[in-house]
């Protein structure tokens, strides 16, 4: 069999809730092992084909949030969104959850930062575990300093 190849910037979150960039199909054998019952997705343009045909044939419900960024401003996400995503998050029904946007970094980033306040984070934890993602290649979500 190939191997197993996660989707670029993959990390567990917490139990049952992971995050990471779009998923492609040499990531789908991965993700498949991780017994998803929901996938968010994050970005300008519909899920592809690719994504909405594994979700259908592994039974995963897939949540599209459609996302949009000005080019040279830090992502902004309607709080509508955001609650969205939240309550999803928190719903021991729709674990496990696979978080994604296009990059893994951006709009994943600013969801992941506000699950973290939701937990009580103080601010320069959360602000570190984002930052730790943007060194890894990703551009910050937040304009920090």
């Amino acid at each position: 069999p190939p191997p197993l190849s996660p989707p670029l910037r993959f990390a567990s979150v917490e139990e049952g809730v992971y995050r990471g960039a779009y998923p492609t199909l040499r990531n789908f054998r991965f993700l498949r092992r991780l017994r998803l019952r929901t996938v968010v997705s994050l970005s300008p343009q519909g899920p592809t084909a690719d994504l909405e045909e594994w979700c259908e044939s592994e039974e995963v419900q897939l949540i599209h949030h459609r996302t949009f960024s000005v080019k040279g401003e830090p992502m902004a996400l309607p709080a509508a969104v955001v609650a969205s995503v939240l309550s999803t998050l928190i719903d021991p029904g729709m674990l496990p959850a696979y978080v994604h946007c296009l990059d893994g970094v951006q709009a994943t980033g600013i969801v992941i930062m506000c699950l973290r306040k939701l937990q009580l984070w103080a601010l320069p934890s959360l602000l570190a575990e984002h930052l730790r993602f943007v060194a890894a290649g990703g551009k910050a979500a937040v304009s920090v300093g």
